[in-house]
């Protein structure tokens, strides 16, 4: 066995789908919360939602463009190294975005930078990765599985971080093990 086959032993559908997953969870669902920081940012720097909206359509309009440019550069140079120049872009957009003090600023980091390391953590990657990893036949089903599983579960995570009502403590761990259970299922199905 080569260095090369040893080294992917490790990426069967179970891990290429829970890893697809958990990047889409991570990357969208803190993305789908950023309407919560609206009126706090706002009030506390004096601008009016418009400013805070233009930031937001820049972003996608930005991981628009750039998308499928992510995508020919995961194609050429591998997945891994997108993911994580993605994830890069993404935190410094988040960082930078937290210590926006002019309404350039807040355009610069999270429309810019947060818009083109979505680029790289979102489906032109992602889905990418599943097709090569899982075959074309099933690759659909399952990036209609990791993609509902990031809506879910990405927002109520950036929810339950925020506010911890106790109703919402109950209905997470109520879906959590629902989509646990179906999740299992899918991949054992995927796996056959």
């Amino acid at each position: 066995m080569s260095s090369i086959e040893s080294r992917a032993d490790w990426r069967t559908p179970t891990v290429v789908l829970v890893a697809s997953g958990m990047v889409l969870t991570l990357a969208m669902g803190v993305r789908h919360g950023f309407g919560l920081f609206l009126q706090p940012m706002s009030a506390d720097l004096h601008w009016g939602r418009e400013t805070f909206a233009l930031a937001i359509a820049m972003q996608n309009l930005v991981w628009g463009a750039v998308q499928p440019f992510t995508g020919m550069i995961a194609d050429r140079f591998g997945t891994a190294r997108v993911v994580v120049a993605g994830t890069v872009l993404y935190v410094l957009g988040l960082v930078a975005m937290a210590h926006a003090t002019s309404p350039l600023a807040l355009m610069l980091s999270c429309g810019l930078l947060i818009g083109t390391g979505l680029s790289g953590l979102t489906y032109s990657v992602i889905a990418g990765a599943l097709g090569h990893a899982l075959g074309s036949h099933v690759s659909i089903r399952a990036d209609v599985l990791a993609n509902a599983r990031y809506i879910v579960f990405g927002l109520l995570i950036l929810l339950f971080l925020v506010k911890e009502p106790e109703g919402l403590v109950r209905l997470w761990q109520r879906l959590a093990a629902h989509l646990t259970r179906r999740a299992g299922g899918e991949v054992r199905n995927l796996e056959a």
